[in-house]
């Protein structure tokens, strides 16, 4: 019987084939998270930048199909939508770029559990011809926290290899109630989801109408879906501008927190947002609006919000310049924030909400970033590569954090020659073992090999090494036109990316 990976054994675990993905750069980190563990180049869409609201639009239709141009072996297409800010791609339009490539689309869709239930809401991302949609239940649905779960169609995607991918990063030991919550949450949208959707609809319109009258406050809709913004809003997103009373989102967010007991769904420099639901009835709105105008009249009590320098938009774009699994596992150092300019970045730097990086692994730091956060006092250090960025290679070692090299000198030899295989025994490498000072399999596990007594009796467990360094996603594979098969990972016939 053939080994799971075979292909894998001919390279170290830190020389992942290649493969990209065209994603949208306001992916969540837990997007970036798999980039890191499974070795995929990142093929960055921009989102379209607001200069005047300074926020990101999803990308457009002829954005991703400039994309496409650039990079047309790439595997698949992943998109943000909607986005933090209630905001909506056209998904119709990017599926159908996608689809006449023979490429699928994964969508995003966290803040969009609700979308499929009521026909005011932005079209979810299956009815126009997404390919996979993640969503998380316990955002716009009723489900608890960490209840998500992911939708399948079309047949771009192989459904077993899509669940045994899944399968990988799943518990054995689930929590029921979650599995319940998600599967109540369902029943009760199937049977009611309409009607209670349609009244919390109406007390959005009613509560922006309100919000809106309010002197120095003004709800953002239109300026969200001009020419040149969002397809589509859900507009339970009430996103209020707060430049009339000179405040920022986050003293308005701490004052309201403070002072009303109220929690805002999400601030920034300028704005604060309420997230309704289907739970929110008149005397959650009331409240709320009553609470907003005492907010402005406290406006000139509050001390003066500090001075946020907001670079030009093309500044915040960030060059990568390493693989996010390279600059992850690579050799390290924690620098000071003021001298990490043109350094590469070895970690995610993650403001929450919302949970998008604005530093990725791979990343070359800029001014516009490192200056703010060092004055700010944000983020006194950053993890970055050791080195130049000339003179960063890939990483050719184990990861780091997962293993590290015996400090005895005798055992380097050793451990050169044999980190090559490391996972998948096999009788030719457990001979191979043993003639460079290794012992069989460890009888405690059953998996993994140990040094001689003399290194100290380490171990290299790889059922560890494949717990958490994973193989490439298939989604890197190319049809091999005249086999039939697919490339990129020799003796996988499945694929999770295109399929002819």
């Amino acid at each position: 019987m053939a080994a799971p990976f075979p292909s894998r054994r001919q390279s170290s675990p830190s020389q992942p084939e290649k493969g990209e993905l065209l994603i949208s750069r306001d992916a969540h980190k837990s997007i970036v998270a798999g980039l890191i563990c499974s070795g995929i180049q990142s093929r960055w869409i921009r989102p379209r930048w607001d200069p005047k609201l300074h926020l990101a639009h999803p990308p457009s239709p002829a954005d991703v199909e400039e994309m496409w141009d650039r990079y047309p072996e790439a595997a698949g297409c992943l998109i943000v939508s909607p986005t933090p800010y209630g905001t909506c791609a056209d998904i119709a339009a990017i599926a159908k770029i996608c689809h006449a490539r023979g490429k699928p689309l994964v969508v995003a869709e966290a803040w969009g559990a609700h979308l499929p239930f009521h026909d005011d809401l932005p079209t979810w991302a299956m009815s126009p011809g997404a390919d996979i949609y993640v969503v998380s239940v316990h955002k716009m649905g009723a489900g608890f926290e960490q209840g998500s779960v992911h939708h399948l169609q079309g047949d771009r995607v192989d459904p077993a290899h899509l669940s045994a991918c899944a399968d990988l990063l799943m518990t054995t030991s689930p929590n029921a109630i979650l599995y319940s919550a998600i599967d109540g949450w369902r029943r009760q949208m199937v049977q009611h989801g309409s009607e209670l959707l349609g009244n919390a609809l109406a007390l959005a319109r009613k509560l922006r109408a309100d919000i809106d009258a309010l002197a120095g406050i003004h709800v953002l809709e239109d300026e969200l879906l001009a020419v040149e913004s969002s397809h589509d809003l859900d507009r339970m997103q009430i996103l209020m501008d707060l430049s009339g009373p000179g405040i920022s989102g986050y003293q308005a967010a701490d004052w309201l927190r403070e002072n009303c007991r109220i929690d805002m769904g999400l601030s920034d420099h300028r704005r604060i947002m309420a997230t309704l639901s289907m739970a929110d009835d008149d005397v959650a709105a009331s409240r709320l609006v009553d609470a907003l105008g005492p907010l402005i009249g406290a406006a000139p009590t509050i001390a003066p919000a500090a001075p946020v320098d907001l670079p030009a938009p093309h500044e915040l774009e960030l060059e990568t310049v390493v693989l996010p699994w390279d600059a992850f596992f690579g050799p390290a150092e924690d620098i000071p924030t003021r001298d990490a300019i043109g350094r590469v970045a070895a970690e995610q730097i993650t403001p929450y909400p919302p949970g998008i990086p604005a530093i990725v692994p791979g990343e070359r730091t800029r001014l516009a970033y490192t200056s703010t956060t060092a004055q700010k006092g944000c983020v006194l250090t950053l993890r970055l590569l050791t080195g130049t960025a000339t003179e960063i290679r890939p990483n050719r070692t184990h990861p780091r954090l997962l293993t590290k090299a015996p400090d005895v000198p005798d055992c380097t030899a050793t451990w050169e020659q044999t980190r090559t295989a490391e996972m998948n025994p096999s009788p030719r490498n457990c001979a191979r073992r043993t003639a460079t000072g290794m012992m069989g399999p460890d009888p405690g596990t059953g998996v993994g090999w140990r040094h001689q007594d003399a290194c100290g009796g380490r171990r290299l467990t790889s059922k560890a090494l494949r717990m958490f360094v994973f193989p490439p996603a298939a989604i890197g594979c190319r049809r091999r036109s005249d086999t039939g098969t697919y490339a990129g990972h020799e003796g996988l016939e499945r694929n999770l990316g295109n399929r002819a």
